[in-house]
């Protein structure tokens, strides 16, 4: 909110006191005095949705809401109150919504649509003629990076153990017509919450207890599919503490028989002394090495430079930050979320804001992130973004590359482990990309709106 209320200031000849921001950290007195004398209100959904539940004001003398990053007005998110309330006060209520990313399923556009309330769909891309005097050029660049052959060996280990599940759900015919290789994560998702729903309605002791076998089996499943995504993708600081996380977990009272399954396997096959065998002696994940020569460079050359890298996980947030710094870049810090996760605590909003204002300032010069860095945030401009995973979403992707190219030309580097999930990560956003762009191209064949109708009303 902050960021737009700067851009209207700067781009827009409006006296000041017409403007004004509302968010939680505001009085509750002060935000209705502000509703009452401001024309332009900047607000937080969230502040706004409590406030109209409070009854501190209403919408009726709104003429538009505009929502940014509209692509967020799904399920129960304050946006669909928002609008839901906005548009029964009346035919002077106008919506418009936001997004660089609406997602790439027709269902999903549609279902942002009927929320906010949307008739109409103007789509604009980068090669659209209103739109190029304010792009910059971006250059982006996918790095394939091989897994060295002691990775491997643990790779091999886990997608033996992983297929054993994937034939055990397939003989108790959970999946039809479908070759093991194919059985994804997601899959085993779906499964388990089939068995859980049957589970609720089944009588028989026998088909209980072969359901709760099924689930049981599921949950080493997705512990073994989440070490090799680890492994693969994050490095093995991560897998080692995630083993290590698991075997404490394991030693309470009331841990699942699932968990326990899943060290004793991790114990038969020494995964984690292999794990702990490498890292005593020094090695990381190729693609750290080559994050790390490669930012070393960047920064030779452009000593000014700003530079953001996402991960997926903290703890490779940390790895990265820590590697970083043994090299020698000390200008470095990480930005995670608030709430604490995995052991790991948060960051205060107020460590989130100075940790901003001091990469902005230079203090520091590259930024390791979550995917909390991805939007709604006054970052400032960046030369150089590294995607050092890959997210199988368009919307994340489109959002993370976004960070750069803004106000001056930049550069994308996304580091993929060949043979990898990033590989197959990589095809997956790129058809979902494609598809976003075409279903938006196809539902924006419509008559251009009149904007006349915008006449009465006061905010």
């Amino acid at each position: 909110v902050v960021q737009h209320e700067h851009s209207f200031n700067s781009y827009i000849d409006i006296d000041n006191d017409m403007l004004a921001i509302l968010t939680g950290d505001v009085g509750q007195e002060k935000r209705e005095k502000a509703w009452n004398d401001a024309t332009i209100l900047f607000m937080t959904p969230q502040t706004l949705e409590n406030d109209l539940r409070a009854n501190l004001y209403d919408l009726h003398d709104v003429l538009l809401i505009i929502f940014d990053e509209a692509h967020r007005a799904v399920g129960d998110y304050s946006y669909t109150t928002i609008a839901r309330q906005y548009i029964g006060t009346g035919d002077k209520a106008h919506v418009l919504a936001l997004s660089a990313s609406p997602g790439s399923e027709r269902e999903k556009i549609e279902e942002i649509k009927q929320n906010l309330y949307i008739q109409h769909v103007e789509v604009r891309t980068d090669r659209d003629s209103d739109v190029l005097p304010y792009i910059q050029d971006v250059d982006f660049k996918w790095i394939k990076i091989d897994i060295p052959d002691n990775f491997k060996k643990i790779i091999d280990i886990l997608n033996d153990e992983l297929k054993k599940v994937k034939n055990f759900i397939k003989e108790k015919h959970f999946v039809e017509n479908k070759d093991t290789k194919y059985i994804t994560r997601k899959d085993f998702l779906e499964i388990m919450k089939k068995a859980r729903m049957r589970l609720n309605h089944e009588f028989n002791m026998s088909q209980k207890q072969q359901l709760f076998t099924i689930i049981k089996v599921i949950s080493v499943g997705l512990r073994i599919s989440h070490c090799l995504e680890l492994i693969e993708t994050q490095g093995l600081q991560a897998i080692l503490k995630y083993i290590e996380k698991c075997k404490r977990e394991a030693r309470k009272e009331r841990s699942s028989k699932s968990l326990h399954i899943f060290i004793d396997l991790a114990r038969r096959q020494s995964i984690h002394e292999k794990i702990k065998r490498l890292v005593e002696d020094g090695k990381i994940h190729p693609k750290l090495e080559y994050l790390g020569r490669m930012l070393q460079d960047f920064i030779n050359s452009n000593p000014d430079s700003r530079i953001m890298v996402f991960a997926n996980f903290r703890i490779t947030v940390e790895a990265i930050t820590n590697h970083l710094r043994a090299s020698g870049i000390e200008k470095v810090s990480s930005f995670v979320g608030q709430q604490s996760r995995g052991g790991m605590k948060g960051m205060t909003q107020k460590k989130q804001e100075e940790i901003l204002q001091q990469f902005k300032d230079g203090v520091f010069q590259v930024l390791i992130a979550t995917s909390v860095a991805e939007e709604g945030l006054d970052i400032g401009e960046c030369d150089l973004v590294v995607l050092y995973d890959i997210v199988p979403s368009a919307i994340r992707t489109i959002q993370r590359r976004g960070r750069t190219g803004r106000k001056r030309a930049g550069n994308v580097v996304a580091l993929m482990a060949r043979n990898t999930r990033d590989e197959a990560y990589y095809h997956v956003e790129r058809a979902r990309e494609k598809r976003m762009e075409q279903n938006l191209k196809n539902m924006g064949k419509k008559k251009t709106v009149n904007l006349d109708t915008f006449t009465h009303g006061k905010k």
